[in-house]
Parts: structure tokens; C-alpha cells; sequence
């Protein structure tokens, strides 16, 4: 089949596509074979032994293709767990700075659903502004360097990916969050006034 420089899933449905009509029209069994490799095997012939004869591997590309396309979402999976954890590690961070202006918000009144969202929000919205810009970026190399643009779907389900995963690893800190008692921003401002009544005034000497 001419036309063809490249084995991806558009060429593949084109292939698949007129391999169906050649096979209703024709009503024979048609075998797609995408890439061959010669190979040698091995055959028992009964009385003689075993004869090497020169065979032909079908579909090598395919198989290729789908073992490299297999390692990518490996690799894609690790990487969003590590991202994942990076999120997580951040907002728990965050989170523990500002333990005691929390504590206080709750003091005056906040509710710890209010707490929650905030501290969710906050997270989701970094999150959206950095797959926005990674986006445009991503974009605008591509588009620099010749590659080819990628798909609608990638370019769509990526940061949709992105920003769930930046859901997913913020809610568990935005819960602790939620959930630190009032007593911890006036106990340490309690401490820190006792702290401060204790020490010494300067004096010139």
C-alpha cells in the first residue's frame, strides 16, 4: 500500500479500513501484515531430523509499535505518580506553614468545609495555571521546531489528567487542613505573649 511512510493509529485504521473492503468484496481471508523480518526455524522433518529454513516474521512493525507504545504508558503512569506525590508533598508543606493562621481563621469562625475548599482551591488553581502554560509552551516548541502538533484529544486529556491529579493529592492535605483545632492558634499565641513578658527589658549601660 503506497502513501505510507509511517505507522500510526490513522495509517493503521486507513490499513484496516481497505483491508475490510478487499475482504467483502472479494470474500477472502485477508491477513494485514505491517513490517517482515527474515527468520531462521527450525522444522523436524520425521526420518530426516531438524531442517533450518528461512522464514518470514509478519507484522514486526506492529509488534514494535505496540511494545514501544506499552513502555510509554509505563513510563506515563510513573510519572504521574511521582507527580502525584511532588503535589502532595507540597500542599502538606503548605499546610503545616500555615497551621496557625488556619487555626485562627477557625477561631474567628470559618468552617472547616470553608477551610477545605480554600485550601482545595488554592491547590487546583496553581495547578490550572501551570497546565496552561506547560500547554502553551509545549505548543509553541512544537511548532518551532517542525514536530508534529499533537492531537486534539492529547492536548484536551492531558490537562484534564493534570488537574485531577493535582485534585487527587490535594484533598487528603486540604483535610488535615480542615481539621486543626482552634486551640492551636491561641495556645501559641498564649505561649508567645508569656515568652514575651518574660524577657528582660534592654537596659543601657
Amino acid at each position: 500500500m503506497g502513501g505510507i511512510n509511517e505507522l500510526t493509529p490513522a495509517t493503521r485504521r486507513k490499513i484496516e479500513t481497505i483491508a475490510g473492503e478487499i475482504a467483502r468484496q472479494t470474500e477472502l481471508d485477508i491477513d494485514i501484515m505491517v513490517g517482515s523480518s527474515p527468520t531462521r526455524i527450525l522444522v523436524h522433518v520425521p526420518g530426516v531430523g531438524y531442517v533450518e529454513e528461512q522464514w518470514i516474521q509478519k507484522n514486526v512493525t506492529t509488534t514494535y509499535a505496540e511494545r514501544v507504545q506499552t513502555g510509554h504508558l509505563l513510563l506515563l503512569g510513573t510519572l504521574l505518580g511521582i507527580g502525584g506525590l511532588f503535589v502532595l508533598d507540597l500542599a502538606w508543606a503548605d499546610v503545616v506553614a500555615r497551621r496557625r493562621t488556619i487555626a485562627l481563621q477557625k477561631a474567628l469562625g470559618w468552617r472547616s468545609a470553608t477551610v477545605f475548599r480554600q485550601v482545595l482551591g488554592q491547590i487546583l488553581l496553581a495547578g490550572v495555571v501551570a497546565t496552561l502554560l506547560g500547554t502553551l509552551v509545549a505548543v509553541g516548541i512544537s511548532r518551532l521546531a517542525g514536530w508534529p502538533m499533537p492531537s486534539f484529544s492529547l492536548l484536551l486529556g492531558a490537562p484534564l489528567l493534570i488537574v485531577g491529579l493535582c485534585l487527587v493529592g490535594g484533598a487528603y492535605p486540604a483535610w488535615l487542613a480542615a481539621r486543626i483545632p482552634p486551640i492551636v492558634g491561641l495556645q501559641q499565641g498564649n505561649l508567645r505573649a508569656a515568652t514575651a513578658k518574660r524577657a528582660p527589658l534592654p537596659t543601657r549601660s
